[in-house]
């Protein structure tokens, strides 16, 4: 491969890393609402989930859930990354 090639595939994993520090931050900030919300709920002071017929178990749950649902999507962009890198390398192996 030629030397514009690698550069072109960098330029486009640099865009992807952008585009995956976006996802990961927005993925973030709504499992910080969740948590916040969810603690209030738990909170031994509010009635709020009584009135709602809520389960706790449940909201625990959601949160282990959205947890990993995260962890998942952070994982899958390093392999991501890591699949990329390695044709790069491998452009420059073969140059």
């Amino acid at each position: 491969m030629t030397r514009d090639a690698a550069i072109t595939e960098i330029a486009s994993i640099i865009e992807y890393i952008e585009e995956s520090k976006s996802r990961v931050g927005s993925d973030h900030d709504k499992f910080q609402v969740a948590l916040s919300n969810t603690l209030r709920l738990l909170d031994g002071t509010s009635s709020t989930l009584a009135k709602l017929k809520g389960d706790s178990d449940n909201l625990k749950g959601y949160l282990v859930k959205m947890s990993m649902e995260m962890r998942e999507s952070v994982m899958q962009i390093y392999q991501d990354l890591e699949t990329r890198m390695e044709k790069v390398l491998h452009l420059f192996q073969t140059a």
